[in-house]
């Protein structure tokens, strides 16, 4: 049996020519080349972004809280009155509760 193997490029060729659109052929320089089918490939990246969404979603979560926290402080700041023609000299004890209420 004098049969040669299949170059690289024309083993492609075949896969392509016989499954045509349904497989998937990544090819990187440097990396390996990936081989898979079109139906595989939407759960495969489905489940990596749902498994990836569940394990960040906590954390997302907290800092969510913690910028609306943030936001909800800035703006009652910002809304409160003060009166800035009076200030209270600095040996008076109202003096520091004002920057102990911060």
């Amino acid at each position: 049996m004098d049969c040669e193997p299949y170059s690289r490029k024309q083993f492609l060729r075949k896969l392509v020519d016989y499954f045509g659109q349904r497989i998937c052929i990544t090819e990187i320089t440097g990396e390996r080349t990936i081989l898979n089918f079109r139906d595989n490939i939407d759960s495969i990246l489905f489940n990596s972004w749902y498994t990836r969404k569940l394990e960040n979603s906590e954390a997302d979560e907290r800092l969510r809280v913690v910028q609306k926290a943030a936001e909800i402080i800035k703006e009652d700041i910002r809304a409160a009155i003060y009166d800035c023609s009076v200030y209270p000299p600095a040996d008076n004890p109202q003096f520091y509760a004002i920057f102990l209420k911060v």
